[in-house]
């Protein structure tokens, strides 16, 4: 009591002496903790640890989600896949990033556990060693977990935030429900079994219960040192002297763990190679729905309505039109083994358009050279088409081993090989979903297209074009029918036929990191060219489609229209015999657009090859296309070329005369009603008969001819025409036909309600 009565009561005295002696601090500290406190306390923190270490652990495997799951979302997955890519070096391609990404990760974590004095984790040799393997095992397990999950998102960012909330919940979640059921008596049995077989078939759950076990045998070990030391003797229950890797301690762990790895690969890898196969978990509970409610409305087992019977199928025969029935004809008859050649396909071979510069002539095989340089008999003749065929089987290998035997192979050996595409009766039905009826987007499709033929594919919104190209790619299976892609079946030799077809989707499949020279050498290496080629194609094909100024720039900061271009050229590569362009020019300007039909009607000159077009552009599509399909429900209504389509289902011909003066008019409407009363008039045609006026301005007289079924016999109006131009009362006239547009609009309101097509699966655009 140094400080006298004012330090015993904590402070000087209200008036003390100002000769009193200076006060006396004391300061008080607590008593040293023992060794048991401080191991406590350091169990407590290593309890901690092992829970909190989860947390970080959670977002890691979230990480490796995003990059598959992003090209499944903008088709870069597929669209590797059509290029050639096999399933499972994709997958490999993604679990060797995933692996070596999480190693970097898991070394940076002993460190920081070393640095920070973890004896428990990296106290001894045994103990990093045990660590080390109980973090690579977690990391083996999470990739193969992760790919699996990965199929189960559409969307990279909802499949992130999915992945990190599964790790967190079967992690932390799972090791603290154990800890407080493992304290209550009346759930200690129950919990132990879980603890056993259920709690650790999830990968997070394994690593903490592994942390918490190094963490538990580690405080126990130095309390029984220390009771040892402080003479109590004894072994502390729970604590011993045996590995690490004992059963009880890291060795059921990391059993399940590398068990885990190994099925959630294999899983993974069925999933890849057979998307319909039990082992995707979303497919098996799809499948189960569809036959469920197929029992209920007399679906079959797959979920599609059954196909019509005869009358219902005779029926929509008789509501074909004349020209898709004997498409369909030429089709059934052909794949009823008659030649080409007799079924008159050749006949109806374009004329080739005149040959482009050589530099055009992007990744061309030697063979398509030749071609070009007229070593062919002509443009429709069979030697060129053996000789396109022939080069095309040159320049694009084979798939590896045999093909598949059957009628397929047979048919591509024989007929088809000459045919870059032949669909029969194609047919796909998307069955419904939540109860609904299924959805017939494509009804019987028949078609076949030749060498160096450019078709286009015009409908509605819903109509089922971009489920036909997704048919062709192998993207979807058909629910019956077959098509045949050089001779290749799209339903039995899937791979073989996309080494063979190249397509640019309706929405950009662009990897965002890539550039555009990038791009190129990746599809160019998955279609087998040799380095040499793919760099020397990519080059040609950037300047081909006019990306030359952004060739090294990323893919992500492309416009638009730049992205359009980049996905054309991507179909261009490796020279397929079949390029499947599904509305090429979305998004681009007028004069962007007609570079890229300038550089498609180029490379179809320069390779013979065979192009399939939708689009909803009616410019694009006259610019283009030398035969049209229109599209209507799933069903082709009308097919032949763009002249034909308007001189048969339009509506006739507008003719514009511009008179001498208003008398002169006059007598031009004076003739045309003649006409109308059945006079043959000065051109001597009784079909004139039918022309009317529509309008009459000043000098301009508007006037109208009808379709006839006899056909227009235009040197009638033409004599007339000439014979008033002759006497004075017309200076110029002008006669045009209706556009493609008008047929488009008079077949597509044929008939009443939406498309067959289910918007998940042909988001096509709406009519510009």
């Amino acid at each position: 009591d140094s400080g006298g009565q004012g330090a015993q009561t904590g402070g000087a005295p209200a008036h003390a002496p100002r000769h009193a002696a200076p006060l006396t601090r004391l300061t008080v500290h607590p008593l040293p903790r023992s060794e048991e406190e401080q191991q406590l306390v350091s169990a407590i923190l290593s309890v901690f640890v092992s829970l909190f270490v989860l947390i970080p652990f959670s977002f890691v495997p979230a990480s490796f989600v995003v990059q598959p799951v992003r090209e499944r979302e903008t088709g870069a997955h597929e669209q590797q896949l059509q290029s050639g890519a096999a399933p499972l070096t994709l997958w490999l391609a993604h679990w060797t990033h995933d692996v070596v990404t999480y190693a970097l990760v898991e070394a940076a974590t002993l460190v920081v556990f070393v640095g920070m004095g973890r004896s428990e984790f990296t106290g001894s040799a045994a103990s990093l060693a045990a660590t080390a393997i109980l973090f690579g095992a977690f990391g083996l397990a999470s990739c193969g977990l992760v790919s699996l999950l990965s199929r189960a998102f559409s969307s990279h960012s909802g499949a992130q935030l999915g992945v990190v909330t599964i790790f967190f919940a079967t992690g932390f979640g799972l090791v603290v429900l154990d800890f407080v059921l493992d304290a209550v008596d009346a759930t200690r049995a129950t919990n132990a079994n879980l603890a056993s077989w259920l709690y650790p078939i999830f990968p997070a759950y394994s690593l903490g219960h592994g942390m918490f076990r190094l963490s538990v045998r580690s405080v126990l070990a130095t309390l029984s040192d220390a009771a040892a030391r402080a003479g109590a003797g004894g072994v502390l229950p729970g604590a011993d002297d045996s590995s690490a890797f004992a059963w009880n301690t890291l060795g059921r762990p990391i059993a399940f763990l590398l068990a885990e790895a190994v099925v959630f690969a294999l899983l993974t890898l069925v999933a890849e190679m057979h998307p319909g196969m039990a082992a995707d978990p979303l497919a098996v509970m799809r499948a189960v729905a569809r036959r469920a409610r197929g029992a209920r409305a007399g679906l079959d087992k797959s979920g599609a309505a059954p196909d019509l019977d005869a009358g219902a199928a005779s029926a929509v025969q008789d509501e074909e039109d004349e020209d898709v029935s004997e498409e369909a004809m030429r089709v059934d008859m052909l794949m009823a083994g008659a030649e080409a050649d007799v079924l008159n396909f050749d006949d109806r071979a374009p004329s080739l358009r005149a040959r482009p510069s050589a530099e055009t002539g992007v990744g061309r095989s030697a063979g398509l050279r030749a071609a070009e340089d007229g070593r062919a008999t002509g443009p429709g003749g069979q030697r060129e088409l053996d000789n396109v065929a022939a080069a095309h089987r040159g320049h694009v290998p084979r798939p590896r081993g045999p093909p598949a035997s059957g009628r397929g192979s047979a048919l591509h050996e024989s007929r088809l090989r000459r045919l870059p595409v032949v669909l029969h009766r194609l047919r796909k039905v998307y069955p419904g979903r939540d109860g609904a009826p299924s959805k017939t987007a494509v009804h019987g499709l028949s078609l076949a297209v030749h060498p160096g033929e450019i078709f286009g594919f015009l409908g509605v919104n819903g109509a089922g074009k971009t489920t036909t190209f997704k048919m062709i790619a192998g993207e979807v299976a058909p629910t019956a029918g077959d098509g045949f892609v050089a001779g290749w079946s799209v339903s039995s030799q899937q791979r073989a036929a996309r080494a063979h077809v190249g397509v640019c989707p309706q929405h950009d499949a662009l990897i965002g990191r890539l550039t555009a020279v990038e791009h190129l050498r990746l599809i160019g290496a998955l279609r087998g060219l040799s380095a040499a080629e793919a760099e020397a194609g990519a080059q040609r094909l950037v300047a081909h489609v006019g990306l030359s100024r952004h060739a090294n720039r990323q893919a992500a900061f492309y416009s638009g229209g730049n992205k359009r271009k980049l996905a054309l050229a991507i179909a261009l590569v490796g020279t397929p015999a079949l390029i499947c362009l599904d509305e090429p020019s979305s998004g681009m300007d007028a004069a962007a657009k007609r570079s890229m039909w300038d550089a498609i009607r180029a490379h179809v000159c320069a390779t013979g090859a065979s192009l399939l077009l939708t689009s909803h552009s009616m410019e694009e599509v006259g610019a283009l296309c030398d035969r049209v399909g229109i599209m209507v429900a799933g069903r082709l209504k009308c097919l032949g070329t763009p002249h034909h389509l308007k001189a048969r289902f339009g509506d006739g011909y507008t003719v514009s005369v511009r008179a001498a003066d208003e008398a002169s008019a006059a007598r031009v409407v004076d003739l045309v009603q003649m006409w109308g009363h059945g006079g043959e008039g000065p051109g001597g045609d009784a079909f004139l008969g039918a022309c009317s006026v529509q309008e009459v301005r000043g000098t301009h007289v508007a006037l109208r001819l009808p379709p006839s079924e006899e056909g227009p016999r235009l040197s009638a109006l033409f004599g007339a025409l000439e014979h008033a131009k002759a006497a004075g009362e017309v200076e110029a006239y002008s006669v045009t036909q209706a556009n493609l547009e008008r047929v488009f609009l008079r077949m597509a309101g044929s008939v009443s309600g939406p498309g067959g097509d289910d918007a998940d699966d042909d988001t096509d655009s709406a009519p510009q």
